[in-house]
């Protein structure tokens, strides 16, 4: 209330809607973190109906 609020500029890096997300669109299929998540969800269904 008593101080002048930060710009955008300075509180990037501290907000997370600021920060810049990196993407790496070069990486493999397997460091990505959506292949893998369907990947282990397929088996956690097949595993399931099997010992069901």
């Amino acid at each position: 209330m008593f101080t002048t609020p930060r710009t955008d500029k300075d509180m990037e890096g501290l907000v997370y809607g600021l920060t810049k997300v990196p993407h790496d669109a070069t990486a493999k299929w397997y460091q990505r973190p959506a292949p893998l998540t369907v990947i282990v969800v397929i088996l956690l269904l097949i595993l399931n109906i099997w010992f069901r």
